[in-house]
């Protein structure tokens, strides 16, 4: 995890990085993970109790 905070730390403007801090940037990549499995898992759940079109 700390590859990508550096990375994404290391793309964010100058004027971003001023007013961001480290921990900010690794607390919303955080929260994108969890948002991004959430809907995951719920496409998963859709598509279980979806039914198939049959021939």
């Amino acid at each position: 995890m700390e590859e990508i905070v550096d990375a994404v730390w290391g793309r964010l403007p100058l004027t971003i990085r001023r007013q961001t801090s480290r921990a900010q940037v690794q607390a919303s990549l955080t929260m994108l993970t969890l948002r991004h499995g959430i809907a995951m898992t719920r496409d998963d759940m859709d598509s279980d109790t979806t039914p198939g079109i049959e021939s």
